[in-house]
């Protein structure tokens, strides 16, 4: 029977370095993070405060990730990207991928049988092109997001079926295993063709609901679960550079929306917060069905493949920040954030703490 190794305090020690060092790190980090969410949390809604200091958390956002330095201005797409990937690597992972975890499918279909090969894997949000002159909300950045590339001549890949070489097609396909709180991020910086990062600064149009039930793999024939998401927040970017600028939010709390500016937290109307030509980030929140039905469904999956996973092996999951402000801090990024520590046979190493 093979050896289950949790990730907790009490197993580090069983682990060989450099995973015991990465995984000490780690988890001192996360219970820092957990710490001063909770103090931010108890501010707001105990303490009695309008606005809740987070100095404790930017002063230190180096922890999060290397690409994120304290007083300069960074990039609110990779600081929640490391946030979140910080919390994952401690008790909070199964909750966490109850709330944000979707699955989409890189398929490669073969143009002349139909073929498909398909490959699913896990995201926690989707990044949308903006820069093309057809996108001009976010339902069309979804379309264009999920649209098939067709790869040409030059690209033949060996089809399974056919037994030979075929042109192909590629693209993402979304499941119905949709997130509880789907999260999209509008790329509004992107690189020309002189390696110079620049701002699209164009107007998306957003709606206060978003039925995905049309973006999904099958369309609307799948309906096992409920694709109808409400706007809960947005982060928007003002500024004409991608070097500096401003982030403010807004932010739904029942049907009220409040602007966050800073330590400014007031009361708007929803037109105002859909008229945004700035919109950075998007939240929406999977509208309710019955008692939290989608939510305690989706739990009780999360808790089959975690208790799956552990009979096999252990994944420190990471996330990639999409975007950084330079190549070089990107290449430093992948070096560091891409190592996975992985262990497959547990009975091996076991036998080898005992010798």
């Amino acid at each position: 029977m093979k050896k289950k190794v949790k990730l907790s305090p009490g197993k580090i020690k069983n682990l060989k370095t450099p995973e015991r060092r990465l995984l000490r790190s780690k988890s001192k980090v996360t219970e820092w993070l957990v710490d001063e969410l909770s103090r931010l949390s108890n501010d707001v809604n105990c303490g009695g405060r309008s606005t809740a200091d987070a100095s404790r958390i930017t002063r230190s956002v180096e922890k999060l990730s290397p690409c994120l330095t304290s007083g300069r201005q960074e990039d609110a797409h990779e600081f929640i990207l490391a946030m979140l990937n910080t919390l994952s690597l401690g008790g909070s992972n199964r909750a966490l991928r109850a709330l944000f975890d979707g699955k989409m499918a890189s398929c490669v279909t073969c143009q002349k049988c139909g073929n498909i090969s398909r490959r699913e894997e896990r995201f926690t949000d989707l990044s949308l092109e903006i820069s093309n002159d057809e996108v001009k909300s976010v339902d069309s950045a979804l379309k264009r997001f999920l649209t098939e590339e067709d790869l040409g001549s030059d690209n033949k890949v060996e089809c399974q079926k056919c037994g030979k070489k075929r042109m192909v097609s590629k693209g993402l396909r979304l499941t119905d295993e949709l997130p509880n709180i789907l999260t999209l991020h509008l790329k509004r910086f992107e690189y020309d063709n002189y390696g110079r990062l620049n701002r699209i600064g164009k107007k998306i149009r957003f709606n206060p609901t978003i039925d995905m039930a049309a973006h999904i793999e099958g369309g609307r024939k799948r309906r096992r679960a409920n694709h109808l998401y409400r706007l809960t927040s947005i982060i928007c970017h003002k500024g004409s550079s991608c070097m500096s600028g401003h982030y403010i939010a807004y932010v739904r709390r029942g049907s009220r929306w409040f602007l966050c500016n800073d330590s400014l937290v007031r009361e708007v109307n929803e037109d105002k917060v859909l008229q945004q030509t700035s919109a950075y980030m998007l939240f929406y929140e999977r509208e309710e069905r019955g008692e939290t039905a989608d939510v305690k469904e989706k739990e009780e999956k999360v808790e089959e493949e975690a208790e799956a996973e552990n009979r096999s092996h252990i994944h420190i999951y990471d996330i990639t920040p999409v975007i950084t402000h330079c190549a070089k801090v990107r290449e430093l990024q992948n070096d560091k954030y891409r190592r996975t520590a992985l262990f497959t046979n547990h009975r091996k190493e076991g036998e080898g703490e005992g010798a």
